[in-house]
């Protein structure tokens, strides 16, 4: 009889719950949360309909940090967001590869233009500011291309 209440006791006992941690097996494996906002946004939203199907018993109700109610409403938007930000990021790749398509002729044509007309206001460059260039005069400083040279070594 003496062990009936002792096992009753026991299990109403805070070491029945310590002796169910260390005999208890453990998940081997993680549990890992995506970087990627799009399989982060799907995850919460698998989470938020669990939330709701739970109702009144859900787990997520105690957390003092965060109220799922709340987030829950704001997965979809964001989805939302997303969806246009990658929309955009597609046709932003696009753009500049049609870009550089032309960009190589024009830089050519540039450099073309600027040694033509150095050339011709040889005397003068600063003739060219009148075509667009940026005409720097101020002295060239003097750069150290080793570290031998920088110590005075040579």
């Amino acid at each position: 009889m003496w062990h009936q209440s002792f096992y009753f006791i026991f299990f109403l006992s805070p070491y029945f719950l310590i002796f169910i941690f260390l005999i208890m097996p453990r998940t081997s494996g993680r549990i890992n949360v995506s970087k990627n906002a799009e399989q982060l946004l799907k995850l919460a939203a698998d989470v938020y309909a669990k939330h709701l199907a739970e109702g009144v018993n859900s787990p997520l109700k105690s957390l003092d940090d965060y109220n799922w109610d709340a987030i829950g409403l704001a997965i979809q938007p964001c989805l939302d967001l997303h969806k246009t930000a990658e929309m955009h990021k597609a046709k932003m790749e696009e753009a500049y590869r049609e870009r550089d398509k032309t960009l190589p002729n024009i830089e050519e044509a540039v450099r073309g233009a600027k040694g033509i007309l150095k050339a011709i206001y040889r005397k003068n460059p600063k003739k060219m500011g009148d075509w667009g260039f940026t005409i720097d005069d101020s002295p060239r400083t003097k750069r150290l291309s080793t570290e031998k040279e920088k110590n005075g070594n040579s």
